[in-house]
């Protein structure tokens, strides 16, 4: 039987207060996550089509500080 694809379950920037990096997180139904630094998120193809498809799904960007 084929395997259920994954799915985006959350998509959210984290800024981290000692560096200052913001760094761009897909979270998958799996477990798993792909991340991007923020900076280069919009020049990243794949980042972008992914971040287009969780909004398609009606997920927003969520904010977290650390």
């Amino acid at each position: 039987m084929p395997r259920k694809p994954d799915e985006i379950t959350r998509i959210y920037m984290r800024t981290y207060t000692d560096t200052g990096q913001k760094t761009l997180y897909v979270d998958w139904s799996n477990g798993s996550c792909t991340e991007c630094d923020a900076e280069r998120a919009c020049s990243n193809e794949h980042m972008r089509a992914l971040v287009d498809a969780a909004q398609r799904k009606g997920l927003t960007l969520e904010n977290e500080v650390w």
